[in-house]
């Protein structure tokens, strides 16, 4: 998920760097307007969109963003792609048995057994990525400083 843009109170907050706001922070600049936010990283390494200062808890905050997964190549570190939901990573075997079978197996049938698991994948995928656009389900974005 990147975030694009942000509204508080109907108001856009700008973006800014992790650094920038450490200079807010220690005095060293000061915000001639509402505030900004950055996208960083708490403790645990998971993502956060922080608004800088905090907003008022009766505050209405949108958000714009958009997901974009990495493109999986031979040289991807990880067997498991971080961006892809924990659920669909074992069905990224599915692609590859879609090709493995017909080919070096000479199995075209299990091959097509495969492509049809595969394709019901994509779906599933297709259907996840749906609800989070919509904000729909169990899809909610943490920020920093912001209740309710």
């Amino acid at each position: 998920m990147l975030a694009l843009g942000v509204t508080v109170a109907g108001r856009p907050w700008e973006s800014s760097s992790r650094e920038t706001v450490r200079q807010f922070e220690n005095g060293e600049l000061t915000l001639r307007s509402q505030g900004v936010w950055y996208e960083g990283t708490d403790e645990s390494g998971a993502r956060r969109l922080t608004l800088y200062p905090t907003p008022g808890s009766a505050v209405t905050l949108e958000l714009e963003w958009v997901y974009a997964a990495p493109n999986l190549t031979v040289d991807t570190p990880s067997a498991e792609p971080s961006e892809f939901p924990e659920w669909f990573h074992p069905k990224l075997l599915h692609f590859a048995g879609e090709i493995y079978y017909p080919t070096v197996e000479d199995n075209p049938e299990l091959g097509e057994i495969q492509k049809s698991k595969a394709d019901l994948a994509i779906s599933e995928l297709v259907r996840y990525d749906n609800e989070r656009g919509a904000g729909d389900g169990i899809f909610t974005i943490a920020i920093v400083g912001v209740t309710g």
